[in-house]
């Protein structure tokens, strides 16, 4: 489930134009690390708490608001 939600949140954050490109680009190794590695490795539970956790201060400190530039600007 935390792959489906790391994945599907970088695409619709990217898309809405909500997430920078880093942030949305490194979901998705995220979700596959989480996908294919984690019943194996055991430091790749960790990777969906540091991503949310990332995903979390960047939304905190820019309000949520879309990045200046964007589609959702009039």
């Amino acid at each position: 489930m935390a792959a489906v939600f790391s994945c599907s949140m970088s695409v619709i954050g990217h898309r809405l134009g909500i997430l920078p490109r880093w942030l949305s680009i490194l979901g998705l190794p995220a979700a596959l690390t989480l996908l294919f590695a984690a019943s194996n490795v055991p430091w790749a539970e960790l990777i969906f708490p540091a991503w949310s956790l990332v995903l979390s201060v960047h939304i905190v400190l820019t309000g949520g608001r879309p990045r200046s530039g964007t589609a959702a600007d009039p």
